[in-house]
Order: C-alpha cells, then structure tokens, then sequence
C-alpha cells in the first residue's frame, strides 16, 4: 500500500497494478437518493483498484469521499 499526504493527512492510495480503468468518485454530499450509487461505485472500485489493501485503508480511501 501507498501513502500519500493530502491536505496534511496521511492517506492510502489506491493500488495503480489493475489495468481496469475506473471513473474517479464524486463527493458524497450525503443525500439519501444518492447513496445507493455511491456504495455500489465504491465497492466496484474496491473490488478492483484495492482488493489486495487492508480493510482500514479501504474505509479511509472511502471518507476522502464523504463531505
């Protein structure tokens, strides 16, 4: 696994070795109708891009995306 500073914190970054492109998140704002996408996009990317990562870097790369 990778760290990289952002903003002053140490974050995981995803594993680059998958060939499989996926599209970056949006930021999830919180609205209820939203949320369904944006659990299914972040297990898709998981699955793909972090599968070999810890379980707590997963849930860190997660809330990069939670606002």
């Amino acid at each position: 696994m990778l760290l990289v500073i952002q903003e002053g914190v140490v974050v995981p970054r995803p594993n680059t070795e998958s060939n499989t492109e996926v599209a970056k998140l949006q930021v999830f704002d919180g609205t209820a109708r939203k949320f369904l996408r944006f659990l299914m996009l972040c297990k898709l990317f998981i699955r793909i891009k972090m599968k070999e990562d810890a379980m707590e870097d997963q849930i860190h790369w997660i809330l990069l995306y939670i606002q």
